[in-house]
């Protein structure tokens, strides 16, 4: 059960891919404020939805964040992978 997980130290990790404007990366406060909101708003949808995996194990969040000019242009795009079988 959970004391497998405990015992072994296992922590599960959620990778997490920010892509924002390029006009948000001029303001390093702007930024910053943008990443803790995501963050709030990231451990309370996990928190609430199930996400607690497996009692008293940890979870980390790891965000990699990218510049994008044309985020409606990356969103097409990867929609543009689902839809190919």
């Amino acid at each position: 059960g959970n004391l497998f997980w405990t015992r072994v130290n296992i922590k599960i990790k959620i990778p997490c891919v920010l892509a924002y404007t390029a006009n948000i990366y001029s303001d390093s406060t702007k930024l910053s404020e943008a990443i803790m909101t995501e963050t709030r708003e990231m451990i309370n949808y996990f928190d609430e939805n199930n996400y607690k995996i497996i009692e008293k194990v940890d979870y980390e969040i790891i965000y990699y964040i990218f510049p994008i000019d044309n985020i409606q242009q990356l969103r097409e795009t990867i929609s543009s992978f689902k839809k190919i079988k």
